[in-house]
């Protein structure tokens, strides 16, 4: 709809749903979300594979549908097999084609790893045995950044995944303890039998809690929506903890009021109703950050 995808999608209040809420309610908003500003494939003339939009997928391109509803992009399914130049899809068709390219992203390679780092990590194409994709309890001095396959906005991420290690080394904050590094090394080893896709409004925020730069919504009430629903810019992280900027609350209006997504401080129902439904389904461990009395200052407010 003429709005970057960081103001509608990879926002806090977005990734918050994410994490708390079922898959059907992430499903559901992106579908309604990408009827209201793109249409829906048939008005264009494209199949649809399946009605569950995180299963059939989606793509962050403005121009795909037009080009394919002026016939210059031709869909097709899944391809079974390929026998010469002819291909042959899953439906029983076939195409004979000049060129083949293959976007699947890329694989992890570290071949300057030693021994002593190769057997701690234990690398493969996609996966490192990290604690949140950065520290090592084995590895001493050693930290990684940006080695995971990424959906979203990538300078919030990098960034505050960069502070943590510089604030960790240079003492500003306490490492991580023994235990919860072998935990969350434990934790990255259950993860390697399927392919992981570290979301930015997700993985963003949880490098900002343990670097201490995410703000607390009960100490800027009037920066609130802006910070739930505007985009998760830098300057969102600027605003307490270490290296926090006299701006940032400037800047971290005007980002949201940017293509007029967020103009004012007033949250609208439907935003006070997926708050409340993460607030409630939010377990005991991230009660203490104040999200929840924040909610429900706001049912008692009334916006």
């Amino acid at each position: 709809g003429g709005v970057p995808m960081d103001h509608v999608v990879y926002t806090r209040g977005a990734g918050m749903a994410w994490e708390h809420l079922p898959a059907e309610y992430t499903a559901a908003w992106l579908k309604a979300l990408i009827l209201r500003t793109s249409g829906h494939p048939e008005q264009f003339g494209a199949p649809v594979y399946a009605d569950d939009v995180l299963e059939a997928g989606f793509t962050h391109s403005p121009f795909y549908m037009a080009l394919v509803a002026e016939a210059r992009i031709a869909t097709r399914p899944w391809l079974s097999h390929v026998n010469g130049e002819t291909v042959h899809f899953v439906d029983g068709s076939t195409e004979d084609v000049d060129a083949m390219l293959f976007a699947t992203g890329f694989a992890l390679d570290l071949p300057f790893l030693g021994p002593q780092l190769r057997a701690a990590l234990r690398p493969d194409a996609s996966h490192l045995d990290l604690h949140h994709h950065t520290f090592h309890p084995e590895l001493e001095g050693f930290a990684c950044a940006g080695l995971y396959e990424h959906g979203g906005p990538f300078f919030s991420t990098i960034e505050n995944q960069a502070r943590w290690i510089a604030y960790t080394w240079g003492g500003v904050r306490a490492a991580p303890s023994r235990s919860v590094m072998d935990a969350g090394v434990a934790a990255a080893r259950t993860r390697r039998d399927r392919p992981l896709v570290v979301r930015s409004h997700i993985i963003a925020r949880l490098f900002a809690r343990e670097a201490g730069i995410e703000p607390d919504l009960q100490q800027w009430p009037t920066l609130a929506r802006a910070l739930l629903y505007g985009p998760q810019s830098p300057a969102s992280f600027r605003l307490t903890g270490p290296d926090a900027l006299p701006d940032a609350a400037t800047r971290v209006r005007d980002d949201a009021a940017a293509f007029s997504v967020v103009t004012d401080g007033r949250f609208l129902d439907h935003e006070i109703h997926a708050l409340q439904a993460i607030a409630s389904a939010r377990t005991m461990e991230h009660e203490a950050d104040g999200f929840t009395a924040f909610v429900a200052g706001l049912e008692a407010r009334g916006s």
